[in-house]
């Protein structure tokens, strides 16, 4: 869950997170660097080399995706270790 490959029209455009925290991540496409983000609990940052606010967007939604997957996979595996250990 680090990378996304998103079809907008027929433009490729890969998102991925660029570090192992995953509070940094990117979008390109065939001509190069489109969206930067940098991000922590409190505060943020965004740069983008393209007017398209949908794409945006849509890196908003894969990254809020991303996390609450996360989430889901760590409740998943913890929550029977910890019925198990409570018992």
């Amino acid at each position: 869950m680090t990378k996304a490959n998103i079809t907008l029209g027929d433009q490729l455009i890969s998102w991925k997170y660029d570090n192992i925290w995953n509070t940094k991540w990117s979008m390109t496409n065939s001509d190069g660097l489109l969206i930067n983000s940098t991000n922590s609990t409190t505060s943020g940052s965004i740069s983008s080399n393209s007017e398209d606010e949908l794409l945006l967007l849509i890196g908003l939604f894969v990254t809020n995706y991303y996390k609450q997957m996360t989430i889901v996979v760590m409740l998943a595996v913890f929550v029977p270790f910890w019925t198990t250990l409570f018992n």
